[in-house]
């Protein structure tokens, strides 16, 4: 069962028999395969990864905060693009069926709190189980993604202080199927990178965050960090990633950017 209290759950997603050895994933994902010789599992990854070398590069490189945020903005901007591509070349067993969503929906609408178009974070399990009792589970998302929506202890999105919205949610399964399909291809990392973006996106429509957002941003996931540590607490992270973060830049204009958090998901295997 992937997710605790989650009733009749029938998942009509296989898991994969192939994992690509994570050597090679990192390599790909670091941009250290050689480009245009056909060693990147997909022509737009490989496209994706080949801009990223560069800007990650450039990034690092400058101390002007406009142009850091520019740099993240564009490096997002990337990253969404990638999956909306994607989205459009999904076979068949992983299209979303949209009466599952609308059965979804429906279910969600009976816990809509007071005067409002949303749910309490808490409202989120039983919301699924109303779904998964009438219908099953018929969305081709991956076991892990079940628990990081919903399980009570685990969820990401019960840990929220806010209304949520079905839309939201929607969007969040509809990145999570796209994530689903790269792990069906081997690609164990990058489900894991394109889960990040999914509550990325759930938080926030920039590239970057400053210290201030990102301290909030990162309780949904259980840290309590407060923005002058925030360094300190991810130091392995920048260390590795030399010149991510600069002393010459105030706490003020520092940022995190998509990019560093996304490591960040995978270092702590969130």
């Amino acid at each position: 069962m992937a997710a605790k209290g989650l009733v009749e759950f029938v998942n009509p997603y296989r898991q994969p028999q192939f994992v690509k050895a994570v050597r090679l994933q990192m390599k790909e994902i670091e941009g250290k395969q050689a480009f245009n010789q056909g060693l990147y599992h997909s022509d737009h990854y490989e496209k994706l990864i080949k801009s990223l070398s560069d800007s990650r590069q450039k990034y690092r490189q400058t101390i002007n905060p406009e142009i850091r945020k520019q740099i993240a903005q564009e490096e997002y901007l990337e990253w969404n693009k990638y999956i909306e591509l994607r989205r459009q070349e999904l076979p068949d067993e992983f299209q979303v069926n949209q009466q599952s969503l609308y059965e979804l929906q429906k279910s969600h609408e009976i816990y809509y709190e007071r005067d409002t178009v949303g749910i309490r974070p808490q409202k989120l399990l039983d919301a699924f189980n109303s779904y998964a009792k009438l219908h099953k589970f018929q969305i081709p998302i991956d076991n892990w993604c079940i628990l990081q929506l919903v399980n009570p202890t685990m969820g990401y999105l019960t840990q929220v202080n806010k209304i949520i919205k079905f839309e939201e949610v929607k969007k969040i399964i509809e990145t999570q199927i796209v994530a689903t399909f790269e792990k069906s291809l081997g690609q164990e990392l990058l489900f894991q990178e394109i889960c990040s973006l999914a509550f990325w996106n759930f938080y926030t429509q920039k590239g970057y965050m400053d210290f201030q957002e990102f301290s909030e941003f990162i309780k949904m996931f259980k840290f309590t960090v407060k923005p002058e540590n925030l360094i300190q607490e991810f130091k392995f992270a920048s260390q590795i990633y030399q010149g991510e973060f600069s002393k010459d830049i105030s706490l003020k204009d520092s940022i995190v950017r998509f990019d560093f958090y996304r490591y960040i998901f995978l270092e702590r295997n969130l």
